[in-house]
């Protein structure tokens, strides 16, 4: 199948993706999809009626919503598979580049990789600093409210063996898949959440601009926005202590274990630095 490029977003929740992704719909001749292996559906395919059209057929199952439990098993099972489908029924219907999102333990990592091998796909990292993104976790666990929900008076009381347990996991998923990258020879590149999305949507679209360019992607700016999808922050606090009830305690208690900069940190914040000082 003749393919168009595809950007594979790889991240973990709460670190910012649904806003980054909001920003890539807003690129003319883009079908930018949210998470395609959520637990609860395949998300973002509806927002393009006529990808979704195509797919279905190809597929053979008509698609009506995201929350479809057979297409997302089909992702699930075969992703090389329908992730094929899914490119090509985009080039079908005029589209000139496609993204998508994936997170920890939503599908097997030894298929996702077969599928970042596929001809024309690019691989962006997304990251978050460790904590921010943990405590952001806590609350919409806590709350059950993930989008556009004010939490800044909202402060979960943290524990630090079950952030360190959680944090390290996530190191896991960033550096095998960079490394199957780095060996693998695929084109990619970073994005920070406090450097490059926590910021006005302007900003957050000439990023993705040059992101797209350093891909090969003449990406243009619509007129206007593509696809009703407007996110808000949810927590304004400042510093990343003031969001949670025993901010003092757990600071004293990471400075104890000596993970302090581990948590305040990035995943592959190491290798991002060695890679701006070579270039």
């Amino acid at each position: 199948m003749k393919r168009i490029p595809t950007v594979a977003i790889i991240a973990v929740g709460r670190s910012g993706t649904n806003f980054f992704v909001s920003a890539l719909k807003d690129f003319e001749k883009s079908a930018a999809y949210f998470e395609l292996f959520g637990t609860h559906g395949v998300f973002g395919i509806t927002d393009y009626k006529d990808v979704a059209k195509r797919l279905g057929e190809y597929a053979g199952h008509e698609i009506t919503k995201a929350e479809d439990p057979v297409l997302s098993d089909k992702f699930k099972t075969k992703p090389v598979l329908h992730l094929n489908y899914l490119n090509h029924s985009a080039m079908e219907a005029g589209y000139d580049w496609m993204s998508y999102k994936v997170f920890p333990d939503q599908v097997d990592v030894a298929k996702l990789k077969v599928s970042l091998r596929e001809e024309k796909t690019k691989v962006l990292f997304l990251k978050r600093n460790r904590l921010d993104t943990y405590i952001s976790l806590q609350k919409a666990l806590q709350k059950g409210e993930w989008m556009n929900t004010e939490t800044t008076d909202f402060r979960p009381e943290i524990n630090l063996d079950a952030f360190l347990h959680w944090a390290n996991r996530q190191n896991r998923w960033y550096e095998d898949l960079y490394a199957y990258v780095l060996e693998n020879d695929l084109d990619h590149a970073m994005i920070s959440y406090d450097r490059d999305i926590n910021k006005p949507k302007e900003e957050l679209l000439k990023t993705c601009q040059t992101v797209l360019s350093g891909f090969g992607i003449d990406a243009e700016r619509a007129s206007g926005p593509r696809h009703e999808v407007n996110f808000s922050k949810q927590d304004k606090s400042a510093d990343s202590f003031a969001r949670i009830s025993n901010g003092a305690a757990f600071k004293a208690a990471l400075l104890r274990a000596d993970q302090l900069d581990f948590a305040l940190s990035e995943p592959l914040s190491d290798v991002e630095m060695l890679h701006r000082k070579a270039g």
